[in-house]
This record gives C-alpha cells, structure tokens and sequence, in this order.
C-alpha cells in the first residue's frame, strides 16, 4: 500500500492500489495489531487476484516434512 513497506519486502516499481491492478492480500477481523498478534487468526480472509480464496489449513504434521 506504500512505498516503505514494498521496499521491505523487496518489491520494485511504484506500489500502488488502483483498478485493474493486482489484488493479493490477507484480511483479518482486528482492530489493532494487538488485536491481530493476541489470537490465531483462523477467520481470515486470504483474496488471491481479486476473489476470495476458501481451502482449509492443512494439518501442522502435513508441513513436517518441510523441515526437515
């Protein structure tokens, strides 16, 4: 949504919110970061180019093996 964090992440180019443009973003029902960090936000909303995505979180053992 801005320029500092864009650069953060490693993106280039002017970062900007506009019609037609991408829309990958993570929503959550808080109304502060404390709000955010206090819980496991599992009513999240994950909108990957521009719709809604809506698949279950795998289990924490199907995720093992990526760290081994």
């Amino acid at each position: 949504m801005s320029a500092t964090p864009a650069s953060i992440m490693g993106f280039s180019g002017e970062p900007a919110l506009r019609v037609g443009g991408p829309a990958d973003l993570v929503a959550f029902r808080a109304r502060s970061f404390t709000e955010l960090l206090a819980r496991p936000q599992s009513d999240r909303l994950v909108i990957r180019a521009g719709r809604g995505l809506d698949a279950e979180l795998p289990d924490h053992r199907a995720l093992d093996a990526g760290l081994a």
